[in-house]
């Protein structure tokens, strides 16, 4: 397929590039022979650097090939393609009309909803067309007010033709009104099921807390007014007393205008952005690709960074990240796809192939929350934990915990066990913009799993920064608002207090040993790139001391060797992955360079310029006097 290539790496790459050109378009990009050699090596199982360098050498033999293809191509376009001068603008309708009755993709692509379809088809008249899709709806909705047991579901059962009367009740609204309120209130019901445990809602903090949910995912300011207009409908279908209708609740109103206003743009969507087909576990840790987050993407100085989870960061000693990697790549999880989680089939047996946004994912998550039992610690080995049969949480107070509670839970207590802002940027990824040389990614695995283990570490021996009285405080004044109390003996929520004011678990660290491989092992104590601290060094510096990286870098240039100095602070465009090779240096090198990059040495090269052109205007000046 690809000449030049070995056979089984141009095997993996045929299906995804058409021919020479597209692939050589995609090695061209900023960062596309690492990408593209990520995406191999975790196929092969061969190390990143070799496939980088066969790439490397396939991109130089052919470049030549592609320049000849590119003019040649070029030459094609500018040609006039059409013999005809004239075309009438009746003509290319009727055209395009045509093909989207013959073709389905097209048909799909601008007519995306099936009514649009059907209509565009031309499936029998267009009046009945309309008619079916609105009955259709009509059904869907029913269902949810016969999960709710309303009080129109007796006047309906007593009729002859049940279904007719379902399609009728819905009055005179069009089939688009009935498709956005079964759509709005499907995701709603969804969350309430897995929540409450109802399919009705029966109070207005049931509303509230599903878009507080809402908001905090980063929702449209049009979420709150949908989902009210679809409990509209569907009580007053319904027959619900006025009283009682949440609908007309003025408090209920009030939050939803106030949440209106403060609603603002979506929310990065971290988890869904993990590559799976880049994802690498052994007995260090688990290496994901994060595409975009709020930090990187299209557009941002860091298109992807790298994230890890330490293998042994375990506080019940039990291999999760191992049991889920199999779980992940099992046949009930086993599909290609671009993102990392699918939603659940019908029987929660697997994956469907389906996309699951962010809401339901939290929704999911929370549903998890409700199942945990309380953990208690006991049996013949003391350091085991075993599961008690009384619920950790009520689902009244699931909404306490946000989508997003997790990424603020490992900052927080790195910093509260004393672990330096320099090396806590690193779980946040805020070091992936400040760096454009290798240090950032030969870096991040290092520190990253090391604070997780220091952390892992201080939950299971105790410190004494670890207490979360304010938090737990707020947890309690949460589920009281909500008729759950401590007393009522449903969710448990203390701090384990230990002797020296420490708080923690109390149980031997660490809790989970991994039989590692010897390059593995040392990876785990030195780290990439760095030197394994000795005795003496670790007792002086300490092991929270933050790592002092150089502060400027040489690029070489792969065609004529050029060496250029940089400056890590400095946004210049260089990223490390496009030269031959980089080298960090501690300061600016007297020899060594061929030049100061003129982006990142912008204000120095000024003032040398200024400085020649006033002493050169000084000796043209005297010669002048002379």
């Amino acid at each position: 397929m690809f000449p030049g290539l070995r056979a089984e790496v141009s095997e993996i790459l045929a299906p995804d590039f058409a021919n020479l050109q597209v692939l050589h378009e995609a090695l061209d990009q900023p960062g596309g022979i690492v990408s593209i050699a990520d995406y191999v090596a975790a196929r092969l199982g061969e190390a990143q650097m070799l496939i980088a360098h066969d790439l490397r050498q396939f991109k130089e033999h052919t470049s030549r090939d592609m320049e000849r293809e590119r003019r040649l191509l070029f030459k094609r376009l500018v040609r006039p393609r059409l013999e005809v001068n004239e075309v009438q603008a009746e003509d290319l309708q009727g055209t395009f009309t045509s093909l989207l009755k013959k073709e389905t993709m097209p048909m799909r692509q601008v007519h995306k909803t099936r009514l649009s379809q059907n209509l565009t088809l031309e499936v029998g008249n267009p009046l009945q067309v309309a008619e079916e899709e609105r009955v259709r709806w009509a059904l869907t909705l029913s269902q949810y007010i016969i999960e709710a047991k309303l009080p129109v579901l007796e006047m309906i059962q007593e009729s002859d033709d049940q279904q007719k009367s379902w399609a009728r009740i819905f009055g005179s609204r069009r089939a688009k009104t009935l498709r956005n309120r079964a759509t709005t209130w499907k995701r709603y019901y969804i969350w309430l099921l897995l929540n409450r445990c109802r399919s009705w809602p029966t109070k207005v903090p049931d509303v509230v807390d599903y878009l507080e949910g809402r908001i905090a995912d980063g929702c449209g300011p049009t979420a709150p007014q949908s989902l009210m207009g679809a409990l509209a409908l569907l009580e007053t279908v319904g027959r619900v007393d006025d009283r009682i209708k949440l609908s007309k609740d003025r408090t209920l109103l009030d939050v939803v205008k106030n949440m209106q206003m403060e609603l603002q743009g979506d929310a990065a969507d971290d988890v869904q952005w993990i590559d799976p087909s880049r994802m690498h576990l052994n007995g260090t840790c688990v290496r994901m690709i994060l595409r975009r987050t709020k930090t990187t993407g299209p557009g941002r100085r860091a298109v992807e960074v790298p994230a890890y989870v330490a293998r042994d960061a375990s506080l019940a000693g039990e291999d999760w990240l191992g049991q889920g990697w199999e779980l992940y790549h099992s046949g009930a999880f086993k599909d290609d796809r671009d993102y990392f989680l699918p939603a659940p089939n019908k029987d929660w047996s697997g994956g469907a192939k389906k996309y699951l946004n962010m809401q339901n994912l939290n929704s999911y998550m929370r549903y998890v929350l409700c199942l945990v039992k309380k953990p208690l610690r006991g049996g013949q080995n003391a350091r085991s934990w075993n599961e008690s049969g009384e619920l950790l949480i009520s689902g009244e107070i699931t909404n306490f915990w946000s989508g997003h509670s997790g990424r603020h839970w490992l900052p927080t207590h790195a910093a509260n066990i004393g672990i330096p802002k320099e090396q806590r940027d690193y779980l946040g990824r805020w070091q992936a913009g400040a760096q454009e040389s290798n240090a950032y990614v030969l870096s991040a695995k290092q520190i990253v799993t090391a604070i997780q283990r220091e952390v892992n570490q201080a939950i299971c021996e105790g410190h004494v920064g670890l207490t979360e009285g304010e938090l737990i405080g707020e947890l309690k004044n949460y589920a009281e608002e909500r008729g759950v109390h401590q007393r009522d003996g449903r969710w448990f929520h203390v701090m384990v207090r230990m002797q020296g004011h420490r708080y923690g678990l109390g149980t031997s660290y660490p809790t989970l040993e991994m039989l590692m491989e010897d390059d593995e092992l040392e990876e785990m104590v030195a780290g990439w790139a760095q030197t394994v601290p000795t005795e003496e060094s670790s007792k002086k510096k300490g092991p929270k001391d933050p790592i002092a990286e150089k502060p400027y870098w040489i690029s070489t240039s792969r065609r004529t060797g050029f060496r250029r100095l940089h400056k890590k602070s400095c946004a210049c465009g260089v990223m490390y992955w496009t030269v031959a090779s980089c080298e960090e240096v501690e300061q600016v090198p007297k020899a060594g360079v061929d030049a100061w990059c003129r982006v990142c040495f912008r204000a120095e090269l000024d003032e040398q310029e200024e400085d020649d052109s006033s002493t050169s205007g000084s000796s043209t000046s005297t010669e002048e006097e002379r």
